[in-house]
């Protein structure tokens, strides 16, 4: 099974649509052989990963967004040569998922201009 990221949200101003078309996607989507992990880039460029089961669209509002929501598990590195991603915990980093592909779901600014990809992923 291929792991693919849909990487959305972010410091823009269109913040709020990217969430929406990635849920949107994300319910369309059920494609054999995929397994489709929302990757939420929040609004001060902190990395998580949505539990898809327990995720409503209000928790990515500004007034209901918490990182202590045991839906969102915070990502401490995005590695693009190993195509991994890691977890902090307190025995150190783990690593959590082997990636194939990524796609952008970021509306303006970063998403749009390649700066979320080049700065952040490395």
């Amino acid at each position: 099974m291929k792991n693919v990221l849909l990487v959305f949200g972010g410091r823009s101003y269109e913040h709020d649509i990217s969430v929406v078309t990635a849920m949107q996607i994300f319910k369309k989507a059920r494609l054999k052989d995929i397994n489709l992990v929302l990757f939420y880039v929040s609004r001060n460029e902190k990395f998580f990963v949505c539990d898809s089961k327990k995720i409503r669209l209000k928790d990515f509002s500004l007034k209901n967004f918490s990182e202590r929501n045991k839906a969102f598990r915070e990502v401490c590195f995005v590695s693009s040569e190993k195509k991994k991603l890691y977890f902090k915990t307190r025995f150190g980093l783990r690593e959590y998922l082997d990636i194939d592909s990524a796609i952008i779901a970021c509306h303006g600014g970063d998403g749009e201009n390649g700066r979320l990809r080049q700065d952040n992923i490395r």
